[in-house]
């Protein structure tokens, strides 16, 4: 009786393997364990694998970047006169100040943690590209460029090598 029973699983499993592709396959088994893919998970993916050097080298950029931001934000949600007054120069209302501190907060926060930092790359990406829009503007060119250019490269390493899932093209 076992020996037919075990037969009867091995056809319906040879037909089912041969009805579905194999990149389709059922998601149930006959008697295994295997691993299933379920509704609400979708097929059974590996996260892409980063290696223990480019793992480091991701959380060097994104502690040197989330420090420098919290202490960004710091200064200007403690409000600090230099920061008010170059916003004032730049063409910025007050309420702008704390605006900036609280996302810079916030960024420095998510690119610390390692699921959410390709995030807060993004997020330090759209600051850095509009303060160096703010300083083309206003004709302060060199010095802040230089800077700016040397944090959005940071921002797009980060971004590049550790992708959010909206991002995974290619």
């Amino acid at each position: 009786m076992a020996t037919e029973l075990q037969h009867r699983e091995e056809l319906l499993d040879e037909a089912l393997n041969e009805s579905y592709p194999a990149s389709d396959s059922p998601t149930y088994t006959f008697g295994r364990t295997k691993p299933r893919a379920s509704a609400s998970t979708g097929p059974l993916r590996t996260p892409p694998v980063i290696s223990p050097r480019l793992e480091r080298r991701l959380l060097v950029v994104s502690v040197f970047l989330g420090t420098l931001f919290i202490c960004s934000g710091l200064s200007k949600l403690l409000g600090w006169q230099l920061q008010q007054e170059l916003f004032r120069q730049f063409g910025f209302a007050a309420w702008f100040v704390p605006v900036v501190g609280v996302l810079e907060l916030a960024f420095a926060a998510l690119a610390l943690t390692p699921k959410t930092r390709a995030y807060g790359a993004l997020g330090f990406l759209v600051l850095l590209v509009g303060a160096a829009l703010t300083h083309v503007m206003t004709g302060v060119l060199l010095p802040f460029l230089l800077v700016h250019a040397g944090l959005i490269a940071a921002s797009i390493f980060i971004v590049l090598k550790q992708r959010p899932k909206f991002l995974r093209v290619w």
